[in-house]
């Protein structure tokens, strides 16, 4: 195997040659020319989002708030390579997509999470509302009354007020609750 550096438009001198030996059933380095005469180059398009994506997945699953200059840090630290801003954002998202799976995946299956809290919480009231758009349904809200929440709002003083706030992820929306204690 023949291993050649391809900085400076092929001019590189830097050059390594490995051989299999049969025998002793392993790789040998015969061959390495150790100078380099290019300079460093650190945008290549072969670190591409989807790739950078996988091998920093769990980085972001660790730290999932972690910043974009970060990303390019750790980037440049660990691979000796520049990315771009947008780079780094399309990485995230990826990787985002990967471990919590896709937003709209995930609103498929808000008919499942309903059926699952009324079969474990017997005596509860769950109510989905969705909105029809062409030729699919589009998620609206979702009402959940536990009935351990029901039994214990009888000994409480009736409601004292309505509060609302606001959701911050990728669709925003207002989230009603009947006092800051249910927030």
């Amino acid at each position: 195997m023949c291993v050649k550096c391809l900085g400076a438009k092929g001019t590189c001198n830097w050059y390594a040659y490995c051989g299999y030996k049969a025998t002793q059933s392993s790789w040998q380095l015969r061959t390495i020319i150790n100078q380099h005469n290019c300079s460093k180059e650190f945008s290549i398009r072969l670190m591409t989002s989807k790739w950078l994506s996988q091998r920093l997945e769990k980085s972001i699953r660790d730290n999932p708030e972690i910043k974009l200059t970060n990303i390019r840090n750790k980037v440049g630290r660990q691979w000796n390579m520049g990315i771009s801003r947008s780079t780094a954002h399309r990485e995230k998202t990826i990787a985002y997509k990967n471990i919590e799976g896709s937003f709209r995946e995930q609103y498929k299956m808000v008919y499942d999470y309903a059926h699952e809290l009324l079969k474990s919480n017997l005596g509860s009231t769950v109510k989905v509302s969705v909105e029809d758009n062409e030729d699919k349904k589009i998620f609206r809200r979702l009402y959940v009354c536990l009935k351990a929440c029901k039994d214990s709002f009888v000994s409480y003083r009736p409601i004292i007020g309505l509060d609302m706030f606001f959701k911050r992820k990728l669709w925003r929306g207002v989230v009603n609750s009947c006092c800051k204690r249910c927030q």
